[in-house]
């Protein structure tokens, strides 16, 4: 597959994550419907709104005229409570997901679903992520699930630009900051945690001990799934901060919810001759592990501004 060599760049955007592939579904049985049980034809579910979800949808008898129940499932982490018209019994919690039964018979069904706030820093509301998953059974019922499409509300989440500088406080000191880490005013949805991998080349000279992170900006935290130190990455030294607010969104119109706005540290490094003219690199993204979902699911495509840093005799 061609060259070998590892860019910078492919480096540190794998030493975040990919990427990933998503899917937006709902369900809606399949099969056929039989006598004696009932089906679910043409169910459909659309954000209308941030915060509120349309379903709509026909319940089919079988041959029997009868009466049952129509239960959805929201998926656990997406929102902090859920109340509907018409109204619906409702169970569960943010963490185990929301359950809601309605008594139903053939016929016509259409529900409002209102999404309520959840407890997370930032107080967001309603759809999180593009991806949605919304399980719908009948019962008494004949039929499985089967996935269909739930669109995606508003536009991607973006980040303002950032910028990004480094340079040398002495022989064994250096400050890497980086401006501008907040959603964009108009973005629609809302992400996780904001997310920075630094790479620093150490190369030349080598470094008997990893360097050391201090004076970290208030609103950060060192990536404790990478550990408490940099770690030898492409010939340097990666190290990944995450913020410590779980959860980031303009929609609140609450500037300290878009972002920890700010983001530097010192790292304190060692060895001998003179560390080379380089480009400290930076990767920003974001993730959704503080609301459960995977490690790679991510919602903002990277920007990976580069601080040029002078040489520097080691000392």
């Amino acid at each position: 597959m061609g060259s070998t060599v590892l860019s910078r760049r492919a480096a540190v955007r794998g030493a975040v994550w990919a990427l990933p592939a998503v899917t937006v579904a709902t369900t809606a049985p399949a099969f056929a419907n039989t006598s004696g049980g009932m089906t679910l034809d043409r169910f459909t579910a659309t954000y209308v709104a941030p915060d509120r979800l349309a379903i709509s949808g026909r319940v089919v008898a079988g041959a029997t005229a009868q009466a049952g129940t129509l239960t959805f499932t929201i998926e656990p982490h997406l929102v902090g409570s859920v109340s509907s018209t018409p109204p619906a019994a409702v169970s569960g919690s943010l963490q185990s997901g929301w359950t809601l039964v309605y008594p139903v018979a053939a016929g016509p069904f259409n529900a409002t679903l209102d999404l309520g706030e959840d407890d997370l820093a930032g107080l967001f509301r309603g759809l999180r992520g593009e991806d949605t998953i919304l399980m719908a059974d009948v019962e008494p019922s004949v039929s499985d699930p089967e996935p269909v499409s739930v669109p995606a509300y508003g536009s991607q989440p973006a980040l303002d630009p950032v910028t990004a500088t480094a340079s040398w406080l002495s022989g064994s000191k250096l400050r890497v900051a980086a401006n501008g880490l907040a959603l964009a005013d108009d973005a629609d949805t809302a992400v996780g945690r904001l997310r920075v991998a630094v790479l620093f080349d150490a190369a030349t000279p080598a470094s008997p001990t990893a360097p050391a992170v201090s004076n970290l900006a208030p609103g950060w935290q060192l990536d404790p799934r990478l550990g408490p130190n940099p770690r030898e990455y492409a010939s340097g030294w990666l190290m990944r901060f995450v913020t410590t607010q779980g959860a980031h969104t303009s929609l609140t119109g609450v500037a300290s919810h878009r972002g920890p706005g700010a983001f530097g540290f010192d790292l304190d490094v060692t060895g001998s001759g003179t560390f080379p003219a380089q480009f400290v690199q930076l990767t920003v993204t974001s993730d959704e592990t503080a609301f459960g979902w995977p490690e790679d699911s991510r919602k903002i495509a990277d920007q990976t501004p580069r601080a040029e840093l002078a040489a520097q005799a080691a000392g």
